[in-house]
């Protein structure tokens, strides 16, 4: 089990007032949540006993309403106590929940923990896609939390701080060892990897294509791409070259298809895309594409000659 114990803060947070919007009862739980003061990712310790806070958790998530939720986890000042009413709004299947992500996300919300004597900050939005990951393996074919997944990837990739890292891809590049040429494309591909790590688990590493297999799915970067070149509040263009700056080079080609594609409805690309752009449709490197019947390594010249880009027709 992992389990974290917060460093005890002011004990003026201890008492918890939400005036009208929150019923005694709920009151009661989240103020018992604050007072254990520990965040645990696993319900069961190593002697397969729930802890004491999924029990608090656990009448949370009965007893509270989801306007009671949303309303503590704007409100309060424990990320404790928010870490477990995001779990409760991700059972609930609460619409807010991608945007509550991308706050987390964006204000960095985090608890100072203890493990083993060790210090470490534990991330919210980390918590939050654990918990999404989790209710996935048991439902692995519920839409919703395929849907969150693929939305917390975007999410993630789109506001990632290429100049920042957490503590895991910090060790991760000292473990390493590489040289310092080298730590910002290993940082890069680390980023990257966070929303790759979905290719994987659903066995279709690094494919490209419409369709694959039979039934016919699409691969998850499909998804994500498509998905993404749906989505009106986000600027397409400036993701997708997120996409281009990959180092993993079947995230490259879906990045410059899309640029291809938001290119010939009107939108206005930038010189470093056109040349990636360029360079790509002249690319012998070759990739993994999948259709209904076989998969197939072909050039990505090849994959790409079929877009094309208007100004350049003939």
């Amino acid at each position: 089990m992992k389990k974290f114990i917060i460093f005890p803060i002011l004990t003026l947070v201890l008492s918890c007032t939400f005036g009208q919007n929150v019923s005694n009862q709920t009151k009661n739980i989240v103020n018992s949540i604050r007072s254990v003061n520990a965040l645990s990712y696993d319900e069961i310790n190593g002697l397969g006993v729930k802890s004491s806070q999924y029990f608090n958790y656990a009448k949370l998530s009965k007893i509270a309403t989801p306007e009671e939720l949303l309303y503590v986890a704007n409100n309060d000042t424990s990320n404790v106590v928010k870490g477990y009413v995001y779990w409760a709004l991700i059972q609930q299947k609460h619409p807010s929940i991608e945007s509550l992500y991308e706050s987390s996300l964006k204000s960095k919300e985090s608890v100072i923990s203890t493990v083993a004597g060790v210090e470490s900050t534990i991330f919210l939005h980390d918590y939050m896609r654990y918990k999404v990951s989790k209710e996935l393996e048991s439902k692995p074919t519920d839409s919703t939390y395929i849907s969150l997944s693929s939305a917390f990837d975007s999410i993630l990739i789109m506001n990632y701080q290429w100049k920042e890292s957490d503590l895991l891809m910090d060790y991760l590049i000292e473990d390493i060892n590489q040289t310092t040429e080298r730590l910002s494309k290993r940082k890069r591909w680390l980023a990257n990897s966070y929303f790759l790590h979905n290719i994987a688990k659903h066995n279709d590493a690094y494919l490209y294509g419409t369709v694959c297999g039979y039934p016919e799915v699409q691969p998850y970067l499909r998804s994500v791409m498509e998905k993404s070149m749906l989505d009106s509040n986000i600027n397409r263009v400036d993701y997708f070259d997120k996409w281009i700056s990959c180092d993993i080079v079947v995230v490259k080609v879906y990045g410059v298809e899309a640029l291809i594609r938001l290119h010939n409805a009107g939108e206005k690309l930038t010189q470093f895309q056109l040349s990636t752009i360029k360079e790509y449709k002249q690319s012998y490197k070759s990739i993994q594409v999948c259709t209904k019947y076989f998969r197939e390594r072909l050039p990505v010249n090849k994959v790409l000659n079929k877009f094309v880009l208007k100004g350049e027709e003939g």
